[in-house]
């Protein structure tokens, strides 16, 4: 059982290093020049290459695709054995 929490607190360590740059600082992201390049597209184009921030779902973005890709890729996890409610 203390492996498994020295374990535990290594992976949490390391996914701190790794989050620090972004959580300990003040972000702002814009897309206005990204929503100029789209609004500049030929129509065909702009069907091809859809982009709309508004319709992101962030919350399935960050539950089930990013933090499954760092814990399988940053963390060595196997994907199988993590569950959808150790996910969120």
């Amino acid at each position: 059982k203390l492996l498994r929490f020295k374990s535990m607190a290594e992976k949490v360590l390391r996914l701190s290093d790794l989050y620090s740059a972004y959580t300990l600082n003040q972000w702002i992201f814009k897309t206005t020049r990204t929503r100029e390049l789209m609004t500049a597209l030929p129509p065909e184009d702009a069907v091809r290459f859809p982009f709309n921030p508004q319709s992101i779902d962030w919350k399935d973005f960050w539950c089930n695709t990013h933090i499954p890709f760092m814990r399988t890729h940053v963390l060595g996890e196997d994907f199988a054995t993590v569950t959808v409610s150790s996910r969120l």
